[in-house]
């Protein structure tokens, strides 16, 4: 019985690393963001930075990934 509590707490402990946030990158996106400012890397980032919280928080995927959407279609091309 123990060994089957052991496989179970190990196998939810993996599990729960395979979906974990990579709150380093998510923390060095946020200090490149700059919502002010209209170009490409900033497009890139906040794209990024949307899909890095896809898991954990989607209401901030939701919000980045709106802001790339929106600065991409006023600095798209005619």
């Amino acid at each position: 019985m123990r060994r089957v509590v052991s496989v179970f707490l190990v196998m939810v402990m993996a599990s729960s690393l395979c979906f974990a946030q990579n709150r380093t990158l998510i923390d060095s996106l946020l200090k490149k963001v700059d919502l002010t400012q209209q170009s490409y890397e900033q497009f890139e980032l906040l794209n990024t930075l949307g899909w890095e919280y896809r898991f954990a928080k989607p209401d901030s995927t939701i919000f980045y990934c709106n802001k790339a959407y929106q600065l991409g279609n006023k600095n798209r091309p005619c």
